[in-house]
């Protein structure tokens, strides 16, 4: 088929367009993306939460931590690129807002946890 055709043109013009992904961290939530999306998962939208110690109130280069102070901070997010456009801003905009938030250990973190 010559790729200059008109029907090769229209061809092309019928295969879906794949969206990037929407997210915040980088190759390892470009990587949970995927899999959701290659294995069909029913999952939309990925948060990442990490534990951290905040740090004492000290003077000098090192601080110590305070194991007292364990709490989840908001590490990033993604959502699938084969949702439609509505449904994927509310997702980014979820995701972004996640950001201000952190929490001690037992509060916050609705919704399914892995």
């Amino acid at each position: 088929v010559d790729p200059d055709s008109a029907a090769a043109s229209e061809k092309l013009k019928t295969i879906p367009e794949k969206k990037a992904p929407n997210h915040s961290c980088g190759p390892f939530l470009d990587a949970i993306t995927m899999f959701m999306e290659t294995k069909n998962l029913p999952f939309q939208h990925a948060d990442v939460w990490v534990p951290s110690f905040l740090p004492r109130d000290s003077n000098g280069p090192s601080k110590a931590v305070d194991t007292e102070q364990l709490r989840l901070f908001h590490a990033g997010y993604a959502t699938r690129g084969d949702l439609k456009d509505n449904v994927a801003d509310s997702f980014h905009e979820f995701g972004a807002y996640s950001d201000n938030f952190s929490f001690e250990p037992g509060h916050g973190l609705p919704g399914r946890v892995y």
